[in-house]
């Protein structure tokens, strides 16, 4: 997983200093606020549940084991070139190796749309504050 190092800088005197956002409208102290507080929110909610008829608050269960080095790096590898994650690639490849032991046809598994991994939320924060900071003085 990624790592990320934030310099929140100096403090800004909204009421002195004049910010613009990407419209040019002046950024005020309690837009700002109100920004932090969804950025923090955004961060806050964790992943979406799996399953598509869950309510939006539940959570997926989970399951994790282990793999020797060179399978897990395989893995790694495999779900990259489809452009996957490896969980994505693990609940694809897992659901069809039970759908084969249930004797069913194997069929491509119906992929859960990501919803805003941490990755992508971090991106969205990094939007929110970088048009909140860019501005014109």
């Amino acid at each position: 997983m990624p790592s990320y190092e934030f310099d929140d800088g100096p403090d800004v005197d909204l009421d002195v200093e004049d910010y613009r956002d990407s419209k040019g409208r002046r950024v005020t102290a309690d837009q700002a606020e109100a920004a932090a507080i969804e950025a923090v929110e955004m961060a806050r909610r964790g992943r979406p549940s799996l399953s598509r008829s869950a309510p939006k608050s539940a959570k997926s269960p989970q399951v994790t084991f282990r793999l020797p080095d060179q399978m897990a790096e395989e893995v790694r590898r495999l779900a990259e070139a489809r452009g996957a994650t490896v969980s994505q690639f693990a609940r694809e490849a897992l659901s069809a190796y039970v759908n084969r032991l249930r004797g069913e046809e194997e069929t491509a598994v119906p992929e859960v749309p990501r919803q805003g991994g941490l990755e992508e939320r971090v991106q969205r924060l990094e939007s929110l504050v970088d048009e909140l900071a860019r501005g014109v003085r």
